[in-house]
């Protein structure tokens, strides 16, 4: 289905798959990657795991010890879970995978800026709930500034009106991501 080493002619990233993946990602990822110049050459390697979200974003490890910033290597994470009760990454339609994609990729941009000691304090905003919905919802900021916030919101829109996610997987965006009227309020 995809390959390795796939990179969007005069795009962003340079992406290393794992895994064969749905040509949907390549798609989403083309479509948002023009929002971030600053990630052009940046190496990702997305992959299908079993996580509690629906995708997730970190640097490796070892690139942050061991590498310069611009040769740190982000993996993101798809879930792949189809029993899980959140929500189902194939479920999901093509205008809100692109605000999800944007949303992920505006995390790799704030990881490029940190230092080891910023990836350490980002590691542990996540222990805190109030943390971790501050910095989450500062990524959507990030979304929107980088130009990808109509398509946030269509991301936003169809997670908390239109998905078949339970209500606590609503509640839980809602509490650490910006709203529907919060996106619009800031287009």
């Amino acid at each position: 289905m995809l390959f390795t080493n796939i990179s969007f002619a005069q795009q962003s990233s340079v992406l290393s798959v794992k895994t064969k993946i749905d040509t949907t990602i390549l798609v989403a990822l083309y479509n948002v990657s023009v929002f971030y110049p600053e990630l052009e050459g940046t190496h990702v390697t997305i992959s299908y795991s079993r996580i509690k979200t629906t995708l997730n974003c970190r640097p490796s490890i070892f690139s942050v010890l061991f590498q310069k910033k611009s040769n740190r290597l982000y993996k993101i994470r798809i879930n792949s879970s189809k029993s899980r009760n959140g929500i189902v990454y194939d479920s999901i339609p093509m205008d809100a995978k692109n605000g999800l994609w944007a949303h992920e990729l505006a995390h790799i941009s704030d990881y490029k800026t940190a230092g080891i000691g910023g990836i350490i304090k980002r590691l542990f905003w996540y222990t805190s709930k109030t943390k971790k919905e501050a910095f989450e919802k500062s990524i959507d900021l990030q979304t929107i500034k980088h130009g990808a916030g109509f398509s946030l919101l269509k991301w936003s829109q169809w997670v908390l009106e239109h998905s078949k996610a339970p209500d606590w997987y609503k509640e839980y965006k809602k509490r650490y991501y910006l709203e529907p009227f919060e996106i619009k309020d800031r287009l």
